[in-house]
């Protein structure tokens, strides 16, 4: 196995990188955590910090059935972050291609991580991720505007996505750009005025991407698999609308004993359970888990707000 990650999209290079990180803890991020907003995208190792009196706490929520060891190494945070890392920006480029192909005018930005593993507080098992797929309709200003009943009354927290420029509803209407999306039901007249139904554009859109680009995928691994097996693989498991989660699963680790293992960090454990200058001990996850889930939720890019830093500076954020 090389030292050094694949800078390319082919199922090959993926393949290499994932069991490259996987086996050996090949790095293929650097997180800085001084930035902020879209500024930083990146995953955040949980801390956990108690007060010098607070061991005793920190014993009885290890011991708790229902919470146990919550803390998680370094090298699994770093496999497991750099693992989705790299089959999600695989998907991505793969992702974009079927878009393009198949709904020319719909244009997706990059993933942009969101939960808790981003705000530092996952626990336990690194095996779930969040993130948001932006997206814009390109040649069309989309803006929210509040929802009406049939009595003109303001519907609470319901909004419509609409497109109010003459020239730009024309070119939706006529122009072919936009032909595979009018036929799915993405646009609705409502007046003067187009909206989106987001249930076409959800069922009938995002499901038709998502399903063609995993199978694109799969073809790409069946492909591979004839002359050499793909170290992961990638499967669709379920659908939350408006979320799309996806499985990946790794190959067992040659060597690698996993009752013997958790005999010895079971027992390192006991004895690291002691609280060191206020900061809880961070012994080794209890097994190398082979399967981490990834989830979607596609998201329309309305606008890009900025927040100001500390030295008055400003970043944007989507």
């Amino acid at each position: 196995m090389d030292s050094t990650l694949y800078y390319g999209t082919s199922i090959d290079a993926v393949d290499r990188n994932v069991a490259g990180i996987w086996r050996q803890g090949l790095l293929n991020t650097t997180p800085y955590y001084g930035q902020v907003g879209s500024n930083f995208n990146d995953w955040r190792k949980p801390v956990s910090k108690f007060a010098l009196k607070e061991d005793d706490l920190a014993q009885r929520l290890r011991k708790n059935v229902y919470i146990g060891e919550y803390d998680i190494s370094d090298e699994l945070w770093q496999k497991s972050c750099g693992v989705v890392d790299e089959i999600t920006r695989f998907f991505h480029v793969t992702l974009k291609k079927v878009a393009s192909r198949y709904y020319p005018g719909l244009s997706f930005g990059d993933f942009v991580k969101q939960g808790s593993s981003r705000e530092g507080l996952k626990i336990r098992h690194p095996d779930e991720f969040d993130m948001i797929l932006p997206f814009t309709i390109e040649g069309v200003n989309i803006h929210a505007v509040p929802a009406l009943d049939k009595n003109g009354q303001l519907i609470p927290a319901h909004m419509k996505l609409q497109i109010s420029d003459y020239a730009q509803i024309q070119n939706v209407i006529y122009g072919s750009q936009y032909q595979s999306l009018k036929i799915n039901g993405v646009f609705e007249n409502c007046g003067t005025d187009l909206v989106l139904n987001a249930m076409c554009f959800q069922t009938r859109v995002i499901s038709s991407i998502m399903d063609t680009t995993i199978a694109e995928i799969q073809k790409e691994i069946d492909a591979k698999n004839r002359s050499r097996v793909c170290f992961f693989t990638l499967s669709k498991t379920s659908v939350f609308p408006p979320t799309y989660r996806f499985k990946i699963t790794l190959e067992s680790v040659a060597g690698f004993d996993e009752l013997t293992h958790a005999q010895t960090v079971f027992s390192s454990c006991q004895a690291s359970r002691r609280v060191v200058y206020g900061e809880a001990a961070s012994p080794v996850w209890n097994a190398m888990h082979k399967e981490i889930e990834f989830d979607i939720v596609p998201g329309l890019l309305l606008r890009i707000d900025s927040v100001p830093n500390s030295d008055g500076m400003f970043f944007y954020y989507k």
